[in-house]
């Protein structure tokens, strides 16, 4: 088993599907297939990376085994030893947020630069922000920046947004209004719906562009049509 790559995806497939339909309600558990267990467990117990992640992830939410962080700990450890990113970023997370475990920013930092390396993009986000605020490791805006550049680079529009308003208002960067904007309309064509809103913003209050309310209304429009709460207040507020 170890190796087949089709067979990998095609079960990581599956998992990604059994989610959804869980996080929908359509389903009110996990599969319980003894079959599929006894394939998760062997191949994690083989040395499989893929199936260690997987293992990992049940235990951590408890799906086909009993949720048991240290267990999700150990198998999400193992895979990402072995290089797995989406086990890096998970393993990164447990400690980041302490589940299961004391916080551990550093030993966090670690995997999701690992994981970014690898192109995970919220990884490369995470590291963004450890550079950016200083948390545990020397502030560094120029690393900041070239992070939160190279997750946007690869289309993630939470990317876009986070440097849109970073050039914005001159945090960790020389304030650009026309980067700002820049970033922000390419949020937009990423699906993000926030962007919509900011870009409203800016031209409501004429920040770094020539005010003008039409166009501001016009993006509050576009953002409350998404059903984005704040841009829905914000048009009361114009009217």
């Amino acid at each position: 088993m170890k190796g087949n790559l089709f067979f990998q995806r095609g079960l990581k497939f599956w998992v990604l599907i059994w989610a959804s339909l869980l996080l929908q309600g359509c389903i009110s558990s996990a599969p319980k297939s003894n079959d599929y267990r006894s394939i998760i467990i062997e191949g994690a117990k083989q040395g499989d990376a893929e199936q260690q992640y997987l293992l990992g992830w049940h235990y951590q939410f408890g799906w086909i085994v009993p949720r048991d962080n240290g267990y999700a700990l150990y198998w999400y450890e193992q895979s990402a030893k072995q290089g797995n990113v989406d086990a890096q970023f998970h393993l990164a997370k447990v400690f980041d947020k302490g589940i299961g475990v004391a916080p551990d920013k550093l030993r966090a930092f670690y995997w999701y630069q690992k994981a970014a390396e690898q192109n995970h993009t919220d990884a490369q986000i995470n590291v963004g922000w450890f550079y950016l605020l200083g948390e545990d490791i020397p502030k560094n805006n120029e690393r900041a920046i070239y992070w939160f550049k190279r997750s946007a680079e690869l289309g993630n529009g939470e990317a876009m947004v986070i440097l849109g308003s970073l050039y914005r208002y001159g945090q960790g960067v020389a304030k650009d209004s026309q980067q700002s904007l820049n970033w922000y309309e390419q949020a937009v064509q990423a699906k993000r719906i926030v962007a919509m809103a900011l870009l409203g913003d800016m031209y409501e209050k004429g920040d770094g562009v020539k005010k003008n309310l039409p166009l501001a209304k016009e993006w509050f429009k576009k953002a409350a049509a998404q059903g984005y709460k704040p841009a829905i207040e914000r048009l009361k507020q114009l009217k």
